[in-house]
């Protein structure tokens, strides 16, 4: 899917963009909401996609790729890669902040080994823009 969401990316027509945010609605219905947004966050910001904070919640809907995702300890990768995305800009990160803290927030409870690293989350949480950033 990955491979074909790219391809719709680099013909950046109206058309393939349009195409691609469909594609991205229908990957991210639950039950696999939580993993389409970690796996395919890029593809989801770069077509515009509004995913709502209720959509991706895998307290709601919890689906074993999400939690095989948070056993791998890939919030790292999330991480480098919603910085890349957002290009550093506070205000479009901000717009994914609810959502990003929910998994981050979800993952803890099911890798409770991660705990000190959720204090920085917190922060960021319920911080102002610079710790965001």
């Amino acid at each position: 899917m990955r491979t074909i969401a790219d391809g719709l990316i680099d013909r950046n027509s109206t058309s393939s963009v349009k195409s691609l945010s469909v594609m991205m609605k229908a990957m991210a219905a639950k039950p696999y909401s939580a993993l389409t947004f970690l796996n395919m966050f890029k593809q989801i910001h770069v077509s515009n996609t509004r995913i709502h904070t209720k959509d991706v919640d895998p307290t709601i809907c919890q689906d074993d790729l999400y939690l095989i995702f948070v056993k791998k300890n890939n919030t790292f990768e999330l991480a480098e890669q919603f910085d890349e995305v957002c290009k550093g800009d506070l205000e479009t990160k901000s717009r994914y902040r609810n959502i990003l803290t929910k998994l981050i927030d979800y993952s803890f409870y099911i890798m409770p080994s991660a705990i000190p690293i959720s204090r920085i989350w917190k922060s960021i949480k319920i911080g102002s823009d610079g710790e965001l950033k």
